[in-house]
C-alpha cells in the first residue's frame, strides 16, 4: 500500500502524518504528534536492531535528532505495508 505525501492517521493519543513520499509511493519522511510528553513514565522506548532484535532506546533531547539503520528497502517495504495496513480507514 503506497502512502502519499499528507496521509494522516489520528490514533489514541498519536497523530501519524506523511511528509514526504519516496518514487515508488513509500513514505520517506513522518512525523508523530503524541498527546502527552514523550518522556513520560507512560512510555518504554525501544528501538529495533534489525541485526541484534531490540534495544532500550533514550529519546534525543529537544533540538537533538537521532539516525537509526534500517532494512534493506523490500523489508521496509513489506514493514510499512503491514503496519499501516492495521490503520486503514482510520485516519
Amino acid at each position: 500500500m503506497q502512502k502519499r505525501q499528507d496521509d494522516r492517521y489520528d490514533l489514541a493519543g498519536l497523530t501519524v502524518e506523511v511528509l514526504e513520499s519516496d518514487a515508488s509511493g513509500l513514505a520517506s519522511r513522518v512525523a508523530f504528534r503524541f498527546d502527552s510528553s514523550l518522556d513520560s513514565p507512560d512510555f518504554n522506548w525501544i528501538q529495533f536492531d534489525w541485526r541484534t532484535g531490540r534495544q532500550p532506546f533514550k529519546i534525543p533531547a529537544i533540538g537533538q535528532s537521532v539516525t537509526l539503520a534500517g532494512p534493506r528497502h523490500a523489508t521496509l517495504a513489506k514493514f510499512l505495508r503491514q503496519t499501516f495496513s492495521l490503520f486503514r480507514g482510520k485516519n
